[in-house]
């Protein structure tokens, strides 16, 4: 195996919505603003080196009865995610045992490190050709319906789980499971995708109205993208336009007070380290 495989934990092309800045020196290659958030300091960074870490998916084989005992305890859980019962618990679990399976057959191929990044672009590469159509196509969102709302859902499950914060608790948060806890790296591309797939059909089933907003002021990003509340999620697309998912339970559109300066703040709150603009101005808000 190579002594460095990189591979992102923020998908490039989501990154690359924020990267409209050319570099002079060479040809086709963007640059984004990041600021350090421990150091508050800002530079150009190429978005090939940027939210990734060598060897993300490093997949392991898998022994029977760990194996076993993770489908077991999803199988779980199945029932809770998925209380408004618009899928079948079967077809649920269906999709967790192709999943696991597809990832024990990565490890078997000679090439593991490139089928295991295509194996997971292709669980989220349809919701991003519908973030496409919104942006590049205009798209109104009440065309966003059925498939295309499922992935879009699955999309922005994935972002949420594959942050590094959801693999720094990884301990914490299945610490029912004595495997899990005894070597979290090696488990960490199934709970991943399990994972996602579990938060995706929670997220259909209770955040259900999907609007698209524009905003004032340009928007940021960061390397935990996803924010997440009680009643609602909200994503950034691009600099200037974001998706909000609520609970049927909010009343009101205007869940959010001064959007885009508190979609910003929220950014820079729950960063892990890293955040993106798409110039260096928009970073002004914070008075660095």
């Amino acid at each position: 195996m190579a002594e460095y495989k990189n591979q992102h934990y923020v998908p490039q092309h989501y990154l690359s919505r924020w990267a409209i800045i050319s570099n002079p020196n060479k040809k086709n290659e963007r640059l984004p603003f990041i600021l350090d958030k421990s150091t508050n300091n800002i530079k150009q960074k190429n978005i090939k080196n940027l939210f990734s870490e060598s060897y993300f998916y490093d997949v392991k084989k898998l022994t029977d009865p760990e194996t076993k005992q993770l489908r077991d305890y999803f199988y779980k859980k199945i029932p809770i995610v998925n209380s408004g019962k618009e899928v079948k618990d079967s077809d649920i679990k269906e999709i967790i045992d192709k999943g696991m399976l597809s990832l024990s057959l990565c490890v078997e191929r000679a090439d593991k490190n490139i089928s295991i990044e295509k194996f997971f672009f292709s669980q989220i590469e349809a919701g991003y050709k519908v973030i496409g159509d919104i942006i590049d196509k205009g798209e109104h969102v009440k065309n966003i319906l059925d498939e295309n709302l499922v992935n879009l859902q699955l999309y922005i499950a994935f972002l949420f789980s594959r942050t590094k914060f959801f693999r720094a608790h990884l301990p914490e948060i299945y610490k029912d499971i004595g495997v899990v806890t005894d070597n979290p790296d090696k488990f960490f591309p199934y709970l991943l995708l399990i994972d996602t797939f579990l938060e995706s059909s929670f997220f259909h089933q209770y955040y259900t109205k999907i609007s698209l907003k524009n905003t004032r002021k340009p928007l940021i990003t960061s390397d935990n993208p996803v924010i997440w509340r009680k009643d609602y999620i909200v994503l950034p697309i691009s600099p200037w336009k974001y998706l909000k998912f609520a609970k049927d339970s909010c009343c009101s559109d205007a869940i959010l007070y001064d959007d885009d300066k508190f979609l910003n703040y929220c950014q820079y709150n729950q960063a892990d380290k890293y955040l993106i603009a798409a110039t260096k101005e928009d970073f002004d808000f914070l008075i660095i």
